[in-house]
């Protein structure tokens, strides 16, 4: 710091890192997410059903949130046009919002069902 004196709320306000969930200053332990922001241990929870995420797959959703794996899937992962389910890994695009798991984009043709990828 710049050597002068403050009391810990004041100093945390002016020098802590913020966390990405409830904004308010860091002091004390937390945790440094992969895009450099850093959380409370506390606050490293779903933002849908606020399971704690400690230690289990999550992700940061579009909306900047952090979310457990089956609730950023349903809200966000993009759905297979053929089977509607979650597309996770490889993706075949056939126009802006349509995607496909590479086998079920089929030829559609008179029931012709060769595979097109």
């Amino acid at each position: 710091p710049d050597k002068l004196p403050y009391c810990g709320e004041c100093l945390g306000k002016k020098f802590a890192a913020t966390c990405k969930q409830c904004k308010k200053p860091i002091v004390g332990p937390a945790l440094k997410l992969n895009d450099g922001s850093m959380i409370h241990e506390s606050c490293l929870s779903c933002r849908t059903c606020q399971t704690s995420l400690k230690g289990v797959p999550f992700a940061t959703g579009p909306d900047q949130n952090l979310y457990c794996r089956p609730h950023f899937e349903e809200s966000f992962a993009p759905k297979c046009a053929g089977c509607k389910q979650v597309i996770i890994g490889e993706c075949c695009k056939t126009g802006p919002t349509t995607s496909w798991h590479p086998g079920c984009l089929v030829c559609s043709y008179e029931g012709c069902g060769e595979s097109v990828t």
